[in-house]
């Protein structure tokens, strides 16, 4: 065993793997002419993620050498790493996690992917396993882990594939293209998957259920305050990063507390709207604070979320982006048991242990109140709502703290059902425009 071990780690030490410039000529070779390349121009790179190389994982032995592409070459992954993904790869798991530096990955073979999985940055891997074969993508994918810029080529290789084991040379000297059987024999669907701006979530198409029911409940809200209105995409979380499936299971953990402690987890969908930028910030790492609201609006310091029916609501809170779109998060929230929050509250946690959320109405509620400590393992995205309305962000702040102000000073004249019906009139007003008329 020991001299085993030995043998393996002496194997592919002196490997060099060169990826020169890409030329375009006339006459190209045969075998370069048997090959897909990629052209941006085409918009070949929207669907990166379905090429999938079975072939691949199932004819190569452990991987002796693991690398990963980056500016244009290919890099070693370290040793430490290597032997996690060979032990993987030795029990056949298409799909191996790893930890790096703090951060985890998933390195998926059938793909030939190396995933961040709280980012969903992606790039290309390649293996030489201990018999001395290569096992390359045809396309070389690279986005870069931390910011996301991403490029691809597919260069021609010139690799020096010997593995080294005493005694004898495996492998050949140098190939100019790895055999075609090793790689794939063509690019068949587009490389790069450009379609969802949004971090773990897939499109959803027109056709499919779950977008003509998002789309209807949205609009069906929407369109009380603007007419017209009109969805442009809906994203779905997939829920395949390990991050992703422990918020799952956290939230489907507090579901049965919730039941246990209350004997209903009183689940509902609620809205909340916010930028693009906070909306990737929360699908990547979990709702960071509570929302922003102040005057008579506030019930409290917690997660604001409208209530089905009404996401325009939400869209107040929204902003539109460079396409002049806004986004709106569909999310599953437990309620529990609810207690009424009044208006102007700085109320920032339940006011015994009797109840869980907050609403604005018992019997008719318009927001829901998910206080701070909890919004992680009560509330869970489920889809990105993306729409274009004619209804603006306000600009004019002065004069939306004026109205406020006003609010402030003449609620203290009149009795709490005035005070909660004129809060509750202001709130839709904002939602519809109303207020900044000339």
């Amino acid at each position: 065993m020991a001299a085993n071990a030995a043998t393996q780690k002496k194997l592919v030490q002196s490997v060099t793997v060169r990826v020169p410039t890409q030329t375009h000529s006339s006459s190209s070779s045969s075998s370069a002419s048997r090959r897909s390349v990629c052209s941006r121009g085409s918009g070949c790179c929207s669907v990166r993620n379905r090429i999938h190389y079975p072939s691949n994982f199932k004819r190569s032995a452990a991987p002796a050498r693991v690398m990963f592409f980056q500016n244009g070459s290919w890099n070693d992954l370290p040793d430490h790493v290597i032997e996690i993904l060979r032990s993987g790869f030795v029990e056949r798991k298409a799909v191996v996690s790893v930890e790096i530096d703090g951060s985890t990955f998933l390195f998926d073979f059938m793909r030939m992917l190396q995933i961040d999985s709280g980012t969903g940055a992606q790039r290309s891997i390649a293996w030489i396993d201990e018999n001395g074969k290569c096992f390359f993508p045809v396309a070389f994918v690279c986005e870069d882990l931390k910011d996301g810029s991403d490029s691809l080529d597919s260069p021609k290789r010139s690799i020096d594939n010997r593995v080294v084991v005493p005694g004898r040379v495996l492998g050949k000297r140098k190939t100019d293209d790895v055999d075609e059987d090793e790689v794939t024999s063509s690019i068949r669907q587009r490389i790069v998957d450009k379609s969802s701006p949004w971090p773990n979530m897939k499109l959803l198409k027109e056709g499919e259920k779950p977008y003509a029911v998002g789309s209807q409940v949205f609009l069906s809200g929407m369109r009380r305050v603007d007419p017209v209105a009109a969805v442009t995409s809906i994203h779905q979380c997939v829920r395949t990063g390990p991050l992703d499936r422990a918020r799952y299971e956290v939230f489907q953990k507090q579901v049965e507390m919730t039941k246990v402690a209350r004997g209903v987890a009183n689940v509902v969908h609620a809205w909340y709207g916010a930028s693009a930028s906070e909306i990737r910030g929360i699908l990547t790492h979990g709702f960071g604070g509570p929302s922003k609201v102040s005057g008579p609006q506030s019930r409290g310091v917690g997660l604001y979320l409208s209530h089905l029916s009404a996401p325009h609501l939400s869209a107040g809170r929204s902003e539109p982006d460079d396409n002049s779109e806004k986004h709106a998060i569909l999310c599953r929230v437990i309620l529990g048991n609810v207690e009424k929050v009044e208006a102007g509250s700085q109320q920032c946690h339940p006011s015994s242990t009797e109840f869980d959320t907050g609403v604005d109405d018992l019997r008719n509620p318009k927001w829901y109140v998910v206080w701070s400590t909890n919004m992680n393992r009560h509330v869970l995205p489920d889809c990105v709502v993306s729409y274009k309305s004619s209804v603006r962000v306000p600009a004019q702040m002065g004069r939306l703290c004026s109205i406020d102000a006003l609010v402030s000073r003449v609620q203290k004249y009149l009795t709490p059902s005035k005070v909660e019906e004129l809060s509750s009139l202001v709130c839709d007003l904002k939602a519809s425009n109303l207020l900044f008329t000339s």
